[in-house]
This record gives structure tokens, C-alpha cells and sequence, in this order.
């Protein structure tokens, strides 16, 4: 299978796929193209170039694609309008040719893309995608040549959050298809669209330069008051523009990456739960576990416990 793009980016070779890269006086932007045979792409983007524009000329690629923003906001402007994405945002999408505008509004934007072979997806265990209806499903709901702005679920969220840490260990492939497989079924459940927090297109660069104060402590409680004040911002005001382009308050906002980080961790599965608890500020395990409880619907252990189970059924059915 080969990736058929063709844009402005400087284009390198990789064992897994190509490298693509642009930089200018204004900072660089490097795309990490990941080749599946299973008839999948994985794309990692990271820029924190200001303002770039990018004209992909798809061809006969016959691809649907999922676009979810890991870090930062980036207004995208096309032929159809304008994006605003941040963290949580997921776009699907049928690639044409399309020239598009990428602004981004903070220090550094980050994003997976998955891109699904219509012609060649198989579903882990060897199944053929045909036989077992996963992208048929997936091409009756977001098959046509309209964007998709999606709430993505937060179990979906958690796939993309671990895809992004394996996609660096060849030894691991088989589990980032997995977790493809797993958006997969998501998307093609209850999953609502989410148009109001993504045409926020215009500037707010008070809300973008506290979402950067908020990033840089994921590890850690963050003092909201005392961040605003830093920034000399007015706390009520700022909390309220802030949800109308991130979408949730500031500290919603900022707890809920954390456990977003620490759930890609859960399902990676490497590390203790208390080991992971610790990385994203929680010193105490059952204050973590509590509010991980909240926003997933289970504990940590029993989420960590679901995702050796997916692994190791789709294992055994590989050695069947």
C-alpha cells in the first residue's frame, strides 16, 4: 500500500513510511506518515509554525479519514469554511484535492490522523472488513463528501492517546490496529456531532495563551486563579470565553486532559496505577481512581483490565 500524496512538504523515508516536513521563518511542521498493511495510515503531526498552506492531491485513494487534535488549536480554512480545532476535536472526512490554510494559535499543535483503505481495511485476526461489516458500517454514516465535527468518545480518546506513544515500537503494530479497530466501532455508535465548538474560527488569543499555561502543567494541579492573574486576565471573564472556543472551563478543561493522559497510560498498560496517578498530579491513588471513576464509568483498574482482554483476544485469534 503507498500513501499518494503530494504537497509542498520535503519527503523522506522511513522504515514504517515517509517523513513529511516544511519549515519557514516562523517554525517547522513535521508529519510522521505510518504505513499499515492492514489497510490503514497513521498520521502524527506536530507544527508550531504560525500559518502554512498545504494542497494534498489524494488521487485514487479511497480513504475515509479521522482527524483528532491532541494538543493546541488550529484554525483550518478550505473550500467548505473554517475549523477551529483543539484538544478532543475529531474531523472525518472523505479526502478529495483540497488546498487548505492551517493557522495555529498556540505554541506548538499536535494531532493523530487515521486514515482507513476502503478498498483494504481487515479487522485484527485476519478478518476480512467485507465479511465482518466494520467499514461498511463506517462508510454508511460518514461515506460522503461532507466534514464531520464529532464529540469524540472519551474511550476513543484514550485509543488515541495510547496509538500516539506505540506508533514508535515496531514490535507493537498489532496493538496500534487494534485500537484503530476500536475507534472504529466507536464512531460508528452513538457518536454526536459537535458543530458549535469547531467554527470558532477567529482569534482569542487570551484563551489560547491560558490553554498554554494549562498545558504546560498536566502534571500537576493548576492554580487557575493565580494563572490568570499572571497573564493579567479578569478569572470570570476569561473562564467564560475560554469554554466557547476549548469547550469546557478552564479547570474542567485542564482535569480532564490529565486523565486523558492518564488513560493512554492505562491502556498501554506499562506502568502501575499509581506510578501513573503520580505522572498526571495525583499524589493519592483513591483521589485519582474517584475521578477517573467519573469521567470513564469505571475504575482504573477495571478500564487497564478491558484493554488486556481486547489485546488478548485478538492475539489468540492471530495464533488460531
Amino acid at each position: 500500500m503507498k500513501a499518494l500524496l503530494h504537497n509542498n512538504f520535503q519527503i523522506t523515508p522511513f522504515e514504517s513510511g515517509f517523513k513529511y516536513s516544511v519549515s519557514g521563518p516562523d517554525g517547522s511542521t513535521d508529519v510522521m506518515n505510518y504505513l499499515f498493511e492492514e489497510g490503514f495510515i497513521v498520521n502524527h503531526m506536530v507544527s508550531d509554525m504560525s500559518r502554512f498552506t498545504n494542497e494534498n492531491h489524494i488521487g485514487q485513494m479511497n480513504y475515509i479519514m479521522i482527524d483528532c487534535t491532541v494538543r493546541g488549536r488550529m484554525v483550518v480554512e478550505h473550500d467548505q469554511g473554517h475549523l477551529s480545532l483543539s484538544p478532543g476535536s475529531v474531523v472525518v472526512y472523505r479526502p478529495v484535492t483540497v488546498q487548505s490554510s492551517m493557522t495555529v494559535h498556540t505554541k506548538e499543535y499536535e494531532s493523530i490522523t487515521i486514515g482507513i483503505d476502503l478498498g483494504g481495511y481487515h479487522t485484527p485476526g485476519n478478518s476480512c472488513a467485507e465479511e465482518d461489516g466494520t467499514v461498511q458500517r463506517f462508510v454508511d454514516r460518514y461515506g460522503d463528501t461532507r466534514l464531520w465535527p464529532l464529540e469524540m468518545p472519551n474511550r476513543s480518546m484514550s485509543d488515541v492517546m495510547a496509538i500516539r506513544k506505540l506508533l514508535d515500537r515496531p514490535e507493537t503494530r498489532q496493538q496500534v490496529h487494534v485500537l484503530v479497530n476500536d475507534i472504529l466501532g466507536d464512531l460508528t455508535g452513538s457518536v454526536s456531532e459537535r458543530p458549535k465548538e469547531m467554527v470558532l474560527a477567529g482569534s482569542a488569543e487570551n484563551e489560547d495563551r491560558l490553554y498554554g499555561e494549562i498545558a504546560s502543567s498536566l502534571d500537576r494541579p493548576c492554580n487557575i486563579q493565580e494563572a490568570c492573574r499572571s497573564l493579567g486576565m479578569d478569572r470570570y471573564n476569561i473562564c467564560s470565553s475560554f469554554s466557547k472556543v476549548y469547550g469546557d472551563t478552564p479547570y474542567a478543561f485542564h482535569k480532564h486532559q490529565r486523565l486523558l493522559d492518564a488513560s493512554g497510560d492505562l491502556v498501554l498498560g506499562d506502568e502501575t496505577i499509581g506510578k501513573i496517578a503520580e505522572e498526571c498530579g495525583f499524589h493519592k491513588e483513591d483521589k485519582f481512581a474517584k475521578e477517573f471513576q467519573k469521567l470513564f464509568g469505571c475504575t482504573p483498574r477495571r478500564f487497564r483490565d478491558g484493554y488486556r482482554e481486547l489485546f488478548g483476544r485478538y492475539d489468540d485469534l492471530d495464533h488460531a
